[in-house]
């Protein structure tokens, strides 16, 4: 796995052993189930298995909850850590709507929007 994968997939692992539900972990993280099923294999054949899977839910293993107990507290360090660098202080975010009459839109505010996208990715 590559890194930013081993991250997502840790993540996936945290919040299913939270809330025991493939379809609630796929939910909240914003991806498919079978993007959460497949991240959990992958991990399981890494280091174990970690979940008892059943209709209702998946449960932590033994292992699952030693695994959790050490993988938690570092991945919320590199959450702490990498969040300076994925949104920098001072930058900014959002939607801005202009409403303006066409000659004043394209004369003055197209150049003016064009410049400030430049230096606002």
């Amino acid at each position: 796995m590559r890194s930013l994968d081993t991250i997502e997939t840790l993540e996936t692992f945290v919040v299913l052993a939270r809330l025991g539900s493939v379809g609630k972990t796929a939910e909240q993280l914003h991806i498919s189930k079978a993007s959460v099923s497949r991240r959990i294999s992958a991990l399981e054949k890494s280091v174990g298995k970690l979940f008892v899977r059943d209709q209702d839910g998946s449960e932590l293993t033994p292992h699952g909850c030693v695994f959790l107990e050490k993988i938690q507290p570092l991945l919320e360090r590199f959450n702490k850590l990498s969040a300076p660098v994925s949104r920098p202080e001072g930058s900014i975010s959002g939607s801005i709507r202009i409403s303006a009459p066409n000659a004043i839109g394209n004369g003055l505010l197209i150049p003016w929007i064009t410049a400030f996208q430049r230096r606002n990715p």
